[in-house]
């Protein structure tokens, strides 16, 4: 408890301080970019992270899960293996993604690129920079490297995309479009990897430097691929409401949704805090059988979600036309999305740690069946919604969906392994 209680104030603190940096960022590229401009820069963001997670095929878990478990162990010569094969995996994966794509939308298109396609390219060079920096940041996790592995992601990333918009937009006059802004976005994503590196090989063990370079890759990419479904399905989750608004609605109603969704994601700013120490921990004490432990840090992380969640619900829900105000007047028109969104990440943050939970069990594939149901009914919910209702409906998927896969993951998490995930702790109830 004392060691999970270090690491949600370390990530709390990052946590927070990444959130006030992004938020001010989403308002300084909000402000110089018409809202057109900024439904592009949010679609091609949101497309290269999903492919983020999909040339990762899971090895940034796998990794995190692998490396906490082996450590005290001293096998140092399996977590060599498998950083090895991680890494050569995850370059090789990007490197085909990028041909791929590139001559495809050339083989289309031609050379008459519009802004949008050009956009797209540009963030696309961001990918294997973005995969490799999240296999650096797993591994310092699961060295107990908690501050350095988080550094890299929470604070130099989203300090270069506040910095960058202000230096050229405000001090330099240069007049900002999407292409810069996503310009500006994959130049960030260069720089955390680089200090991600730099921070990796100073403070990995000495074990770990002389270790062989071994290469199970069979091995690792069968248990990777499982764990490479959950993050897919993990991301589409939270995202496919604002993939499929922006290919079926406006870039306009795209930026409206955008700002609103980016706001919302604030309310689970705690959860976010709490999961990345509860991941490793539920691993080893799992592993270790102290059921009683792995209840107690669980239900303590869940109310430190909570806590924080309700207050800044609140807020959106009612005063969420001030709050969209902050990124222009123009984005004051998704109050009711941003209310709608509001309501499914305050259930997001009180059922608590269900998907890391599964992940660092052995469940993954429980996770991947109650995220798949959620996925199914944002992207069935939206289809059906976002032509007549535009954004809100848009709003109203991604709430159904949210609640969905919350729900269908704590049940299987108490079915399962016997432990209740929500902030009210373990309740007297029958396994069904």
């Amino acid at each position: 408890m004392q060691r999970l209680g270090r690491g949600i104030g370390y990530t709390l603190l990052l946590n927070a301080l990444s959130t006030a940096l992004v938020f001010l960022a989403s308002v300084v590229f909000a402000r110089l970019l018409n809202v057109s401009d900024y439904g592009v820069y949010a679609y091609v963001v949101a497309v290269v992270n999903l492919l983020t997670v999909v040339v990762l095929v899971g090895f940034d878990r796998l990794v995190t899960r692998e490396v906490a478990a082996r450590r005290d162990s001293g096998e140092w010569h399996v977590v060599g293996s498998l950083l090895t094969h991680a890494n050569l995996t995850v370059l090789a994966l990007s490197g085909v993604t990028l041909l791929v794509l590139t001559t495809g939308g050339i083989a289309i298109a031609g050379m008459n690129l519009s802004q949008a396609t050009l956009a797209l390219w540009i963030g696309l060079l961001a990918l294997p920079f973005a995969a490799l920096g999240r296999i650096r940041q797993a591994a310092l996790i699961g060295l107990q490297q908690l501050p350095a592995g988080l550094v890299p992601e929470t604070v130099v990333r989203p300090a270069l995309l506040l910095a960058g918009p202000l230096v050229l937009g405000v001090l330099l006059g240069v007049s900002l479009t999407a292409v810069v802004a996503v310009g500006i976005f994959a130049l960030a994503s260069v720089a955390a990897f680089a200090v991600g590196s730099l921070l990796y090989l100073y403070l990995r063990p000495p074990e770990l430097r002389h270790a062989g370079a071994g290469f199970a890759g069979g091995r690792w990419l069968r248990t990777s691929a499982e764990l490479g479904l959950v993050a897919a399905a993990g991301m589409l989750v939270s995202q496919v409401d604002l993939l499929l608004l922006g290919t079926l609605a406006s870039a306009e109603t795209t930026g409206q949704y955008a700002v609103a969704w980016r706001a919302a994601a604030l309310i689970a700013f705690g959860l976010t805090a709490v999961n990345t120490p509860i991941g490793p921990l539920a691993a080893r004490l799992w592993a270790a059988g102290d059921r009683e432990s792995l209840q107690r840090a669980i239900t303590s992380s869940a109310r430190v979600a909570t806590l924080i969640a309700l207050p800044v619900a609140a807020v959106f829900i009612v005063f969420g036309e001030g709050v969209l105000a902050v990124f222009g007047p123009a984005y004051q028109a998704a109050y009711w999305v941003l209310a709608i969104l509001s309501i499914g990440q305050l259930v997001n943050a009180a059922m608590g740690p269900v998907g890391m939970l599964l992940i660092m069990t052995g469940h993954h594939r429980t996770a991947v069946k109650g995220m798949a149901v959620g996925i199914a009914v944002t992207a069935l919910t939206s289809l059906a919604l976002i032509p007549g209702f535009g954004a809100e409906g848009a709003a109203v998927a991604a709430a159904l969906g949210t609640v969905t896969w919350n729900v269908l993951l704590a049940r299987s998490v108490f079915v399962t392994l016997g432990l209740h995930t929500t902030a009210l702790g373990p309740v007297r109830l029958q396994k069904v």
